[in-house]
């Protein structure tokens, strides 16, 4: 279709040119409209690849080299736009100052007319007008126009970027501040954090960051120790011990809390209940990963006040677990408990400990040496 419509065009015959995009699309749209065609055997399905844009490029094209075909396919896009179906080549092809202020004001119309009906603002509309806007630099009608249709995400998203550009933290923030507080995304809550550190707004901060921590209270902690810097310590201990009493589920947040509280005999109480949960349910399926990890974090919360007590709860986990025989998987799993909440030396000497114990048990002997099918790295 270029190629013939370039050749034409060559020879001067615009409108056979006009008339060959009209007839061809015609025909594709109602080729397009056909989803099965009947086979040899069966219905096959067909799938047509028809794209409105290529042909408007091509009416452009056919028009471009004659002045008043060029206004005239001008009009024929700025009332298509003004029903909604916003072209490309419209927008690409139409850029003088006085074109670009038709098309800012068509498409402004536009958005008001279908707001006015209660229709959904055709796709585009709102993204090319904040950009017409943003690239004439019309700061007061862009925050007037951003304020008319705030209820759009992805626009609220490109206003704070421009803010950010144009170093309006402050207009920033009132955004980002209004849309977390009403269940914005994370990502607007992180950049909010960014700005409301660089303005060294703490109160505002200390909000957000209480709020993010309600919202999805995890082991890792996120934010905690920044909070914890925000915070008097009576404070502190009031917001940990109130996550604390609202947290059921993971024993390993549970004993991160008591740590921060400092709460030793609730933190023992946890992990010595997991570690009970572990010996009852113990399988040579069973996964070891969360017992040696909460082993390890009861020991470096404990170091200070009793440094053994979490060694020695581990090590007596191990010999009730082996009080019963076990297949070689079995041993293998123990064997990589043991190597995380003891350091090298320590477990070398207490799986050694273990095979004099138990001498006449060959597959854990070789396990615990190393020689089974998992090695003796580090689990």
């Amino acid at each position: 279709m270029a190629d013939a419509v370039k050749d034409l065009l060559k020879r001067g015959q615009a409108k056979d040119a006009t008339a060959l995009i009209d007839e061809t699309e015609d025909k594709t749209i109602e080729a397009s409209s056909v989803e099965y065609e009947e086979g040899e055997y069966c219905e096959i399905y067909v799938e047509y690849d028809y794209a409105t844009d290529d042909f408007d490029k091509l009416r452009f094209l056919a028009r471009s080299e004659d002045k008043e075909a060029r206004e005239a396919f001008f009009e024929d896009c700025r009332k298509a736009a003004a029903d909604g179906d916003l072209k490309d080549v419209w927008l690409a092809n139409y850029t003088s100052p006085e074109e670009r202020s038709i098309q800012l004001q068509t498409i402004l119309s536009g958005i008001k007319k279908f707001k006015s009906k209660s229709k959904p603002i055709p796709y585009g509309f709102l993204k090319t007008a904040f950009e017409m806007l943003a690239n004439l630099d019309k700061r007061q009608e862009l925050r007037e126009f951003f304020e008319k249709n705030s209820t759009d995400r992805d626009l609220r998203d490109r206003m704070v970027k421009w803010c950010l550009e144009h170093k309006e933290d402050d207009y920033a923030q009132e955004i980002l501040l209004e849309g977390v507080r009403n269940g914005g995304s994370i990502q607007s809550s992180d950049e909010l954090i960014k700005i409301l550190r660089r303005n060294n707004e703490t109160a505002l901060l200390k909000e957000e960051l209480l709020r993010r921590i309600q919202a999805n209270l995890k082991p890792e902690f996120v934010f905690f120790s920044e909070l914890r810097e925000l915070l008097p310590s009576s404070e502190w201990k009031s917001v940990v011990g109130s996550f604390l009493s609202h947290t059921d589920a993971d024993p390993g947040l549970r004993m991160k809390l008591c740590g921060e509280l400092g709460d030793e005999n609730r933190l023992k109480e946890i992990i010595s209940n997991q570690v009970k949960n572990y010996i009852k349910n113990f399988s040579d399926k069973y996964s070891s990963a969360n017992i040696a990890a909460q082993l390890a974090l009861a020991e470096e919360f404990l170091k200070k006040t009793d440094p053994y007590y979490a060694k020695n709860l581990g090590k007596q986990m191990v010999k009730d677990i082996l009080r019963n025989p076990w297949k070689r998987s079995g041993y293998d799993t123990l064997r990589q408990v043991v190597r995380v909440f003891l350091d090298e030396a320590e477990a070398k000497d207490f799986l050694e400990e273990l095979i004099r114990t138990y001498p006449s048990r060959h597959a854990m002997r070789q396990e615990f040496q190393g020689k089974g099918s998992g090695g003796m790295g580090r689990y």
